[in-house]
């Protein structure tokens, strides 16, 4: 299950968070595994100082259980840059990404 974490300086309406957390869930699908039934999204708004005081910029922590081969994730990182740029305006130079990939993961009270 990947859990993606969006924090931004960037004021977003509701509207504007269910796009993102859409675009994520199809966007996750180009690494293997993962998808709408297994990926937790998280967005939210928060005060970031960034480079410059009014740049506006994005972190994603990304957290999936087992390693993931580089082009998958390679490809996700270059479609999340490609729709922040376009939907938010946000250059690549100021989205971050932070990958986690984890060796055991809980689900149903179950070590997996």
């Amino acid at each position: 299950m990947p859990y993606v974490h969006l924090t931004t300086n960037k004021n977003l309406s509701d509207n504007e968070k269910v796009d993102i957390k859409n675009y994520i869930i199809d966007a996750i699908q180009v690494i293997p595994g993962k998808g709408i039934s297994n990926t937790m999204v998280q967005i939210d708004n928060a005060y970031m100082f960034f480079k410059q005081d009014d740049a506006k910029c994005i972190f994603i922590d990304l957290r999936a259980y087992k390693k993931q081969e580089e082009i998958h994730k390679q490809e996700f990182i270059n479609k999340m840059c490609e729709y922040l740029k376009e939907k938010l305006g946000i250059e690549k130079e100021f989205i971050y990404f932070n990958i986690l990939e984890l060796d055991s993961w809980v689900t149903n009270g179950l070590i997996k």
